[in-house]
């Protein structure tokens, strides 16, 4: 990841999904291959993790494994076990990397807040904003008030840095100037499909036009619109079997053309704040209904066209129809990712 190419020597923490519910599963992970370091600071004499020995205990029962352990009552415990946690983390590593923070348990996510308040140890995590549920959002909002976190959000990759990765990370594979354009123009500058995309062979010489959807890719496409609002969803679904750009209120639905147009446009938002669809440049062309609530959509600068990946509407998979034509990065109208 990102994170590791930065800090190659760092801890890292991974969130997994649908494990939310177990306390603490990152980071005991993560510790429980670094039980033989922690049993060698802990026959240290003066090592500030040994007082608290039994109470890791608890957790890597690898540490005492033939020692009874004291009863404490829950808070004693629980308070007892994050100064363990915190100690023998620190003993480890000068900066602590997280990824896929989205995932991660509360306990965890409390745990992270609590550092960042201590300032003791240092953390880094990449985490994808579109599922950031509600209680981790508030915790990051607290330490965003508190002044304790720094947010980076990182831009699609453009052609260039599309260029640079492939050769970097695929030295020994081919990337013609075409092929490198077709993969910009598929993956949208997500790294993420990027990577599917050219494990799938796409764009390469020889390989089928038709390219299969990678069951990854399409997992990533479905769980984002799964998570959209009903409307927001409906606007993707329709987006994705439409092959040319077509006006938002066109996506949508109604009976009343200017509530429509309205939601048309804010369903797009959310859309396009999840990846499913980006903005092109180019406005949509004047037509016959210029003068109509609907008409008006279709002048401002943003059209919409099909996703990028089939999206399932209760189960069942939109068809592709082919290929729409590329949209060249910054320019404003919405374009698939």
């Amino acid at each position: 990841t990102l994170l590791q190419a930065a800090w190659p020597q760092a801890l890292c923490l991974r969130g997994l999904e649908g494990l939310h519910g177990m306390p603490y599963r990152p980071l005991l992970e993560v510790l429980q291959t670094q039980v033989a370091a922690l049993a060698r600071a802990l026959r240290e004499p003066s090592h500030p993790l040994r007082p608290y020995r039994l109470d890791l205990a608890r957790v890597l029962p690898e540490l005492a494994p033939d020692e009874l352990l004291p009863p404490l009552d829950a808070l004693t415990a629980r308070t007892r076990l994050v100064e363990a946690l915190t100690r023998a983390v620190e003993s480890l590593t000068p900066v602590l990397l997280v990824d896929d923070l989205q995932w991660c348990d509360m306990a965890t996510v409390e745990w992270l807040v609590l550092l960042a308040h201590g300032g003791r140890l240092r953390w880094r995590a990449a985490a994808r904003r579109h599922e950031i549920g509600a209680d981790l959002a508030q915790a990051l909002q607290a330490l965003h008030s508190a002044v304790r976190l720094e947010e980076l959000d990182l831009p699609p990759l453009d052609r260039p840095a599309i260029a640079q990765a492939c050769n970097h990370r695929w030295p020994g594979q081919d990337f013609s100037p075409e092929r490198l354009d077709r993969l910009w123009a598929l993956s949208g500058g997500n790294a993420f499909l990027l990577g599917e995309l050219v494990a799938a062979g796409a764009g390469a010489q020889g390989a089928a036009q038709g390219l299969s959807v990678q069951a990854r890719v399409a997992e990533l496409v479905l769980a984002r619109s799964a998570g959209l609002g009903p409307l927001a969803r409906q606007v993707v679904e329709a987006a994705a079997v439409f092959v040319q750009p077509v006006p938002a209120g066109a996506l949508v639905s109604g009976s009343a053309a200017d509530v429509v147009a309205l939601d048309a446009g804010r369903a797009c938002e959310q859309a396009r704040a999840a990846g499913l669809l980006v903005a092109d440049a180019a406005a949509a062309r004047d037509g016959p209904g210029a003068a109509s609530p609907r008409g008006r959509a279709a002048q401002e600068p943003r059209t919409f066209r099909r996703c990028a990946q089939p999206v399932a509407a209760g189960g069942r998979r939109i068809p592709r129809r082919g290929p729409g034509p590329a949209c060249p990065a910054g320019t404003g109208r919405l374009r698939p990712v």
